[in-house]
């Protein structure tokens, strides 16, 4: 049972550095560190839902911190986005234009 757990967990950390490598050369290091650090929470949480070590404790423990910190961190230099920036209106111009044809 331990030993398929933690293959599970080994699979799930692998799966968790491939994805976030693929979410780093689209998005970033700032958006593929979370994924990998919840990923990395997810094997955690299955290795301690096969047996409650100490150790096993701590590692999750360990991983939770790490990740509200690192979270915290990333997002204290992130400008807010505007909603205005992202919305795209037509011109005025063209609207009068196509209501014209």
């Amino acid at each position: 049972m331990i030993a398929d757990a933690m293959s599970a967990a080994l699979a799930i950390t692998a799966a968790g550095v491939v994805i976030s490598v693929g979410v780093a050369s689209r998005a970033g290091l700032h958006q593929a560190t979370p994924v990998l650090l919840d990923f990395m929470l997810a094997a955690g949480l299955l290795l301690l839902s096969s047996g409650p070590d100490w150790d096993v404790i701590a590692a999750v423990a360990l991983v939770v911190a790490i990740r509200h910190l690192a979270t915290a961190g990333l997002s204290v230099g992130t400008p807010p986005a505007r909603w205005h920036d992202t919305l795209r209106c037509p011109r005025q111009g063209s609207v009068d234009r196509l209501a014209h044809e």
